[in-house]
């Protein structure tokens, strides 16, 4: 256990209570120095197979936190990328476009949709009955 592993805890949570609430009670009541539990192949052998099973769960909690940071990263570029298109579509009003350049608008905020939530784009289709750019690219 670190150093400062409880310095984070609210309140006086013992170092027993942390070691039975990260590896077992069992563990932590044979490791309490107020029993005569001796330190056996046994207890070792236990207390490194709880170690190694929080070590693989915390690897497995550092890949899913590491797919996050990039879904959030991928994010912040589309989201820059949308806002930056929005700001500049926004200089001409919606009443001086013509249909075209209305629906050219309602295509790439779709596509940018899509880009988003890849899995929706495979069934949706326009309001026209046309295929989305994400589908005729399929």
């Amino acid at each position: 256990m670190y150093p400062h592993a409880l310095d984070e805890i609210d309140g006086t949570e013992s170092v027993h209570a942390a070691i039975g609430n990260e590896l077992s009670e069992e563990l932590a009541v044979a490791l309490a120095p107020t029993t005569d539990a001796t330190f056996s192949a046994t207890l070792k052998q236990a207390l490194v197979g709880e170690a190694e099973s929080r070590r693989a769960e915390t690897a497995v909690l550092v890949r899913a936190l590491g797919r996050e940071v990039d879904q959030l990263r991928r994010a912040e570029s589309l989201v820059e990328e949308v806002t930056g298109w929005i700001a500049r579509a926004e200089e001409t009003p919606l009443t001086d476009l013509g249909f075209d350049a209305l629906h050219e608008r309602h295509e790439r905020l779709a596509g940018y949709r899509d880009r988003w939530r890849p899995s929706s784009a495979s069934g949706r289709r326009s309001s026209m009955g046309r295929p989305t750019p994400a589908q005729r690219s399929a």
